[in-house]
């Protein structure tokens, strides 16, 4: 989720004067957020560009929004995607990526829309597609 967040950037807008990052903000002021760079924000996560799932703080990603702004199918979303992780694992234990991974063209949501893969059964190699 830190690595590619679904939702890749959001606008809000100033409800109050403030600054961020020692930048002043005004009321009615635009601010763009990026959940991209955000995730990947050396102050927060070491080796910011590197997929590494053994991270200590991997749970600082900020792919569900925070706050009063946290998607309410977070919860759902992170129940979800392990359950399917796991039966994959348990069904396809030696699953692999076989080709070109193929994303969404946004500029709001990332997502893969087609992941080959090849796994072996007792059968024969079989080959995934879609």
């Amino acid at each position: 989720m830190r690595f590619h967040s679904p939702t890749t950037q959001f606008r809000r807008t100033a409800t109050l004067d403030t600054d961020i990052g020692g930048v002043p903000v005004r009321k009615g002021d635009k601010i763009y957020m990026s959940y991209a760079a955000a995730n990947r924000d050396p102050e927060v996560f070491d080796n910011p560009h590197v997929f590494d799932t053994t991270r200590e703080n991997a749970r600082k990603h900020l792919a569900f929004g925070t706050g009063p702004h946290e998607c309410l199918g977070a919860r759902l979303a992170r129940l979800e995607l392990a359950a399917l992780l796991r039966e994959i694992l348990e069904q396809i234990p030696d699953i692999r990526i076989s080709g070109e991974v193929k994303r969404l063209r946004s500029i709001w949501f990332d997502a893969i829309v087609q992941l080959p893969g090849t796994y072996t059964d007792s059968d024969a190699t079989q080959q995934l597609s879609g």
